[in-house]
């Protein structure tokens, strides 16, 4: 993903990792709730932010066992999108601390959904990998949420994911299939330096581009 959007991150993903539960309960404090098989743990204190990334250890295992870089297949996809998923929360609160930014939920969720469906893309295309069919059908339409989200949540993942859906789409129309991929990857590391607020309005010029066509998608 650094090279994707040419990120200058000297931190490795691997130094915050835990994967043991016992490790994870102590931070995650659940209360009852089904424990997440990933997530990206933050505290900020006074000399600046605590970070860890937690993935399953059944996660890594099957990861391992199961290399998603030799071949990406049904054994190994879900378990692939948790780990690219918990990578990209990763990168992009390092890289907003860098600049004193501030992230939003929704900014994390949706840089995650792109981040996976982008990753997803380079895989299949590496390996030359047909069985999936449409990606967008396979991370934004076939989606479920566990079942204890507040409200909140389950909004805030809607959102992002219909978000996601949409500029994905949008991606793939204009670049993908016009085989434009180095204009797509200028595309890709501007939305990534965006703040939410410019990522909606980016979403939202794109869908009015597709309605006029004399409009102007690139900025």
């Amino acid at each position: 993903m650094q090279d994707i959007y040419a990120l200058d991150i000297t931190h490795d993903v691997y130094d915050f990792l835990i994967t043991k539960r016992g490790d994870a309960d102590q931070l995650l404090n659940m209360q009852g709730r089904q424990r997440p098989r990933e997530q990206l743990l933050i505290a900020a204190d006074a000399t600046g932010l605590r970070i860890s990334l937690y993935l399953d250890q059944q996660v890594i295992e099957n990861l391992q066992a199961n290399n998603p870089l030799e071949q990406l297949d049904r054994d190994n996809l879900q378990d692939c999108c948790l780990a690219m998923e918990g990578v990209s929360h990763f990168l992009y609160v390092i890289w907003n601390a860098s600049y004193d930014r501030a992230v939003t939920r929704l900014e994390l969720e949706l840089q995650a959904e792109v981040d996976k469906f982008i990753s997803i893309l380079a895989l299949q295309s590496r390996q030359q990998a047909t069985g999936f069919g449409e990606v967008i059908e396979l991370l934004f339409e076939q989606v479920r949420y566990i079942e204890d989200l507040s409200v909140e949540e389950r909004q805030r993942y809607e959102t992002a994911n219909h978000l996601a859906t949409r500029y994905c789409t949008q991606l793939q129309q204009h670049f993908i299939r016009r085989g434009r991929v180095a204009e797509m990857l200028g595309e890709l590391r501007r939305f990534y330096r965006m703040t939410e607020g410019h990522k909606r309005r980016r979403i939202t010029l794109s869908s009015s581009h597709q309605k006029n066509p004399h409009c102007s998608w690139l900025l």
